[in-house]
């Protein structure tokens, strides 16, 4: 039971996990209050897990703006054009409401959102 506490214990190591992943989700929150951002910060959140998992990294702040100043364009570019996809894919929304088409209509844009937003994650 003593062992519990422990610096090499178990409840140490999953609170630091867990710390990690609050930093990493403040990081990403703030790099994405311009909504601009929002592509590079999701990009560098994905190095900083890849690189949690792989190597054991725990310098998150550093490796996280590090990934978004490496990858801020390509990121910014693709961001771009998923939201204007997904502009497109709320005014279909916006306009099945209004029309009230049925439901075999809904069922096939709702499909077709879906999946765009599936893709979406791979892509980053």
């Amino acid at each position: 039971m003593e062992n519990i506490f422990r610096i090499d214990g178990w409840f140490f190591k999953a609170g630091l996990k867990i710390w990690h992943l609050l930093t990493l989700n403040l990081c990403i929150l703030l790099a994405s209050l311009p909504l601009v951002t929002i592509g590079a910060a999701q990009t560098a959140g994905f190095v900083v897990i890849k690189r949690m998992i792989e190597v054991d990294e725990s310098k998150i702040v550093e490796t996280f703006f590090k990934a978004f100043k490496e990858n801020f364009k390509k990121s910014t570019i693709l961001w771009s054009m998923f939201a204007g996809i997904l502009y497109f894919l709320w005014l279909d929304w916006q306009l099945i409401l209004v029309m009230n088409q049925s439901i075999f209509v809904l069922i096939g844009v709702g499909i077709v959102t879906l999946v765009a937003l599936n893709l979406f994650q791979y892509s980053f």
